[in-house]
């Protein structure tokens, strides 16, 4: 199996494929967010180096191994769906009987971001809340 760009960008677009459409309504920039900075980024997290911040090539990508692939898919969807919600405004439109939630979509994907971290804490190992800091940590249990 080769990782490509392509591949990547048609699973985010089946998972996220919606909220990218409503997003992209709302800022009325059709490129907004860039799936390509979602892909870099978690090709970072895994470990690996991409050549640019801002985009993310295959031959930066088949440096990430076939067993990673499942990761680096809920990695990106992650960031996808959080640069979505950063990229809103909670702002509500009314005009006559005609009404727009723009900060529904704002709000669904506050309970979906916390629940795909945790599923990608439990299924890949994968902490996203570590402190940046990098100094080891030591915790000790006592019995009573």
């Amino acid at each position: 199996m080769t990782i490509t760009k392509a591949a990547i960008n048609t699973v985010i677009d089946d998972r996220c494929g919606a909220f990218l459409i409503e997003a992209r309504r709302m800022t009325g920039d059709a490129t907004k967010p860039s799936i390509n900075q979602c892909i870099g980024w978690a090709v970072r997290q895994l470990g690996f180096p991409t050549a640019a911040l801002t985009t993310v090539s295959d031959s930066d990508l088949s440096a990430v191994p076939n067993g990673k692939a499942d990761a680096l898919l809920d990695l990106a969807e992650l960031r996808t769906l959080q640069s979505i919600e950063t990229n809103l405004t909670a702002v509500t439109s009314t005009t006559g009987p005609v009404s727009d939630q723009w900060n529904d979509l704002s709000k669904r994907l506050s309970d979906i971001i916390p629940r795909k971290q945790a599923l990608i804490m439990a299924q890949h190992g994968i902490v996203l809340d570590k402190p940046l800091d990098t100094l080891k940590r030591k915790a000790h249990m006592r019995a009573v």
